[in-house]
């Protein structure tokens, strides 16, 4: 495993670096940010991204659906988030501080066009407002009072729809939408 924080603070860079330690993982600051390793060579090893964001701009919700972008978080997010994003192999998801969620979801809330263009139904469009809250399946099936296996069959129509292959492609084609 290996992933790398993308963070343009310096105070941040060393504080992310010093967390990694604290998990056992292998560490170094960067111009960039932030190497960190598991220090073990996996099969399928890959480097993945979490994104440190100084502000929920336009730029900070598109990280959400960049490919190889497990996390998105602000430099104000709890340290609970940030040891999730570091341990990414053992979460299924995309690790996104709430305030950028909810960000997201109030972009996508807006997007009536995207709707009305791919032909989504209220219910699909009702899910991909809740995905983009970063909810898993099961709790978005649960808020809406229908089964999990329901809501991935909604979710499997909207991907068709829009012509995407998952959940973040999904949630990245409905934030540029709203901001393309």
């Amino acid at each position: 495993m290996h992933i790398t924080v993308s963070i343009d603070d310096p105070l941040v860079r060393d504080l992310v670096a010093v967390r990694g330690r604290t998990l056992g993982l292998i560490s170094e600051a960067t111009a960039e940010g932030v190497s960190i390793s598991d220090g073990e060579t996996h099969e399928r090893d890959q480097t993945v991204t979490v994104v440190i964001v100084a502000a929920v701009d336009a730029e900070a919700l598109e990280q959400c659906g960049r490919e190889r972008v497990i996390g998105v978080l602000t430099h104000a997010s709890p340290p609970e988030l940030l040891d999730l994003a570091l341990t990414w192999p053992t979460v299924e998801g995309l690790v996104v501080d709430p305030y950028v969620a909810g960000r997201l979801a109030r972009r996508v809330a807006r997007t009536e066009p995207l709707g009305a263009s791919s032909g989504l139904t209220e219910r699909e469009h009702e899910i991909l407002r809740l995905m983009a809250t970063g909810m898993p399946m099961k709790q978005i099936a649960a808020q809406l009072g229908i089964t999990a296996k329901t809501v991935e069959n909604h979710a499997t129509k909207l991907y068709a729809k829009l012509g995407v292959r998952n959940r973040r492609e999904a949630v990245a084609r409905a934030v540029s939408g709203v901001l393309g």
